[in-house]
């Protein structure tokens, strides 16, 4: 029990030096400081501050580029697939609106091509029986 005790003060202690050292002031009697000096930290400390947020800025929007470039590569694929699929399909089923697709044949690309078969089947046999 006392090794666990022991164990937590150190990590509670821990828990309070989580800051990173430039945010921390590493003279801890100020008193003995004067005004100039403290001035001169303090504006030190403003000058890395500012600096580590000008890096992480800077770090961010180079990732935010990259992830932009990697999400436009990622629509042109998916471009590009769609329309390898789409002129695989019958010309009757690419020229149709969606809408009809849709509402007519359920979106079933067969039902299409047996109708297509139907009306040209149809018109071969108008066309082989003259009309009296």
């Amino acid at each position: 029990q006392m090794n666990l005790n022991n164990k937590r003060k150190n990590t509670s202690s821990d828990k309070e030096n989580t800051n990173p050292s430039f945010l921390t002031n590493n003279n801890k009697d100020n008193k003995t400081i004067s005004y100039r000096e403290q001035h001169k930290i303090k504006s030190q400390k403003r000058k890395r501050i500012e600096a580590f947020i000008e890096e992480f800025t800077a770090e961010a929007n180079l990732r935010v580029q990259k992830m932009k470039i990697e999400a436009s590569l990622l629509a042109n694929n998916i471009v590009q697939r769609d329309m390898i699929y789409a002129s695989k399909l019958p010309k009757c089923v690419r020229e149709m609106n969606i809408k009809k697709f849709l509402e007519e044949y359920d979106g079933d690309v067969d039902k299409v091509m047996q109708e297509q078969l139907l009306k040209t089947t149809y018109n071969i046999k108008q066309v082989e029986q003259p009309q009296s």
